[in-house]
């Protein structure tokens, strides 16, 4: 009896970088830029850049961080208490306990 691996890994897949526009090199002046900004801060909570590696998708996901205070989700069946939850450990609304203070 041999091993038996969950889940399976034939389908495990590594992602390597954040989700970017089908854009080419001659689209950006810097190109380092195409490969770091373009789904994040762009005010859509993007599921699947919504993880540390990708800056938590620039802040898009969290009321205090999104340049428009509004969380738009994308896909909009994105579930807010999971894939779309504001996850940034640096965001005030997941520093419970601290003292946050605004300046606006």
């Amino acid at each position: 009896m041999g091993l038996k691996w969950y889940p399976h890994p034939e389908i495990l897949h590594c992602i390597r970088g954040c989700e970017r526009p089908k854009k080419t090199n001659e689209d950006y002046e810097d190109v380092a830029e195409l490969y770091t900004k373009p789904f994040q801060g762009d005010n859509y909570c993007d599921a699947m850049n919504n993880r540390a590696y990708c800056n938590y998708d620039g802040g898009d996901c969290c009321h205090s961080t999104v340049k428009t205070k509004k969380v738009i989700l994308f896909p909009s069946s994105c579930d807010v208490h999971s894939e779309c939850a504001c996850r940034d450990p640096n965001a005030p609304e997941n520093r419970k306990g601290e003292s946050v203070y605004s300046l606006g």
